[in-house]
């Protein structure tokens, strides 16, 4: 993911400083980069942003993305449970630990057998004394993998996956279960519990 892109998601409020006009302008950026095969599309790295600045429009523009979304592609969606997750975890209190090599990371899943209405993917939660990024390749080169990630596993998701940092292995584990539980208690719309793995 570009950059500029992987910092701004990382932020508690991602795109907080750019204008309803911006927000829409940077989205049809994005959307213009996007495959056009839905399968493609609606799994690439890119939605992620994307779905932050369709998160930040207001109802109109909101629309108006909806449209161009679905003119690229047909079906194509916004993770629309992804901001409401993140800001679960951001508000989760968690214990620092200079020098700690704990990790809690989330994973975007192809869950197109279990599909809403309003979307296809669902969410792996993990924890590793491995960096975020490394521990995803190592599920998809099938090393100490978990299966769902090894066959349904799309990317990292960046917005969420360097919250708790530094943090010790026991913290992880915690925190690994923590957040499955408030995750499938939030009951999300688009984010059926059966749509939830990993944690425990």
């Amino acid at each position: 993911m570009p950059n500029n892109y992987s910092k701004e998601i990382r932020q508690k409020v991602p795109f907080a400083t750019f204008t309803n006009c911006e927000l829409l302008e940077e989205a049809k950026h994005i959307l213009s980069k996007l495959p056009k095969s839905i399968k493609d599309a609606q799994y690439h790295q890119l939605m992620e942003p994307l779905t932050y600045l369709w998160d930040r429009l207001d109802s109109i523009e909101r629309k108006k993305l909806n449209q161009l979304m679905t003119a690229h592609v047909s079906g194509l969606h916004a993770i629309r449970w992804l901001p409401k997750v993140k800001a679960l975890i951001e508000k989760q209190k968690y214990e620092r630990t200079k020098g700690g090599h704990g990790h809690v990371y989330f994973i975007l899943l192809d869950e197109d057998r279990h599909k809403t209405v309003s979307s296809k993917c669902g969410i792996y939660i993990g924890q590793s004394k491995y960096n975020p990024q490394n521990r995803y390749e190592q599920h998809k080169a099938g090393i100490h993998s978990s299966g769902k990630v090894e066959n349904y596993g799309k990317f990292l998701l960046e917005s969420i996956s360097f919250t708790f940092a530094p943090i010790t292995r026991k913290e992880a584990l915690r925190l690994e279960a923590h957040c499955y539980k408030i995750i499938c208690e939030a009951k999300l719309s688009n984010l059926p519990t059966k749509n939830i793995h990993g944690g425990h």
